[in-house]
């Protein structure tokens, strides 16, 4: 799949590393899917703090790829480089709201109805969780879908935009390099555009 520059329509080099990026095919997304339940399950059993850990090195990962995420994001965007470092900046505040708040997200609660009855809600995953990240914020707006569904103890599948993928695939990357399972965290690439 090409990815072409808005600003000047030609090919926009990949940066960042990802080469050549291939739709999958549909039995492809379904085996990561597959592949995707079936890592959920050991995500979730994992103790929270251990999914905390996995995300604050992700944070800093991402913090220190600051540059070649701007660099990319104009390529792909034809964002300003200031705006595309302002977007991963934006990120840490983000990110660390949501370790401080992820126990709130995951804890199960025992109200009381007024005439005494105790009732207990129970919190669980969902399972595995899908997004389809737009182009024109590819980086906040993975982070603001990939840390919550993550630290909740979610399988996430992304689906980024075919104009702007390659940010995507190199959050994904970084989520590996943090100490997410390949199974855990899936980047699917398919697209309409012929």
């Amino acid at each position: 799949m090409q990815v072409l520059n808005p600003s000047t329509g030609m090919v926009t080099p990949h940066l960042l590393g990802a080469g050549t990026i291939q739709p999958d095919s549909p039995e492809v997304v379904q085996s990561k899917f597959n592949a995707a339940l079936v890592a959920q399950l050991d995500w979730a059993a994992n103790p929270s703090e251990h999914r905390r850990q996995v995300i604050a090195a992700f944070k800093q990962l991402l913090l220190a790829s600051k540059e070649d995420l701007a660099r990319q994001m104009a390529l792909e965007c034809g964002k300003p480089i200031s705006q595309g470092r302002g977007e991963v900046e934006a990120c840490e505040y983000r990110i660390e709201w949501f370790m401080e708040h992820a126990d709130e997200f995951t804890r199960g609660s025992t109200p009381h109805t007024p005439d005494g009855e105790e009732h207990i809600v129970k919190i669980q995953p969902a399972g595995v969780v899908g997004f389809l990240s737009a182009f024109n914020f590819p980086v906040l707006m993975c982070v603001d879908f990939l840390v919550p569904a993550l630290l909740c103890g979610n399988a996430v599948m992304l689906k980024p935009s075919e104009v702007a993928p390659t940010c995507v695939s190199f959050l994904v990357d970084l989520l590996y390099r943090a100490g997410a399972t390949h199974e855990v965290v899936q980047a699917v690439s398919y697209t309409h555009l012929r």
